[in-house]
């Protein structure tokens, strides 16, 4: 099964800007069927930005706890100095 295409690749934040002026636009305008639309579309796209956060911060610590980030390398040099 091949990578699923996301149109978001950076996440949801240009949507949630957008559609927060328009909640703004038509609260100002009296418009209830515009702002009721525009806040449902925010609260779609604000979820949206938090799955795709939550799944930025699990690979985050998958890849922290994979086992190539404690690999030693035998030419690196280590200085060890003891405290007293």
């Amino acid at each position: 099964m091949g990578a699923k295409f996301n149109k978001y690749p950076n996440g949801y934040l240009p949507k949630i800007q957008y559609w927060t002026e328009q909640l703004t636009k038509f609260t100002n305008e009296g418009d209830k069927l515009g702002a009721k639309k525009a806040l449902n579309s925010l609260k779609y796209f604000m979820d949206k930005q938090n799955d795709y956060l939550e799944k930025k911060i699990d690979a985050a610590i998958k890849e922290a706890a994979s086992p190539k980030s404690f690999e030693f390398d035998p030419n690196s040099v280590c200085t060890l100095r003891i405290l007293d």
